[in-house]
């Protein structure tokens, strides 16, 4: 299923997420924590709105806010 806009489960790459990190995709399509100022080839695509426990392990589900319409760079 693709989602542009709205809430949705998404794959947790190996990274440690917390709630409301900013989301990007890492090299195999997973989400990942972005970092304004320092991630500056990266693009938001979204926020995580609730994590499970053990979320930070790599493959986990997440919950997300995902707003691919209109995805700004992390500069």
């Amino acid at each position: 299923e693709l989602r542009i806009i709205g809430i949705s489960k998404i794959r947790v790459g190996a990274t440690d997420l917390t709630g409301y990190s900013l989301l990007v995709t890492d090299a195999t399509g997973r989400a990942a924590a972005g970092v304004a100022g320092t991630d500056t080839t990266k693009y938001v695509i979204g926020r995580i709105v609730s994590l499970a426990e053990g979320t930070d392990n790599d493959g986990a589900l997440a919950t997300a806010l995902v707003n691919c319409a209109n995805p700004s760079r992390l500069a």
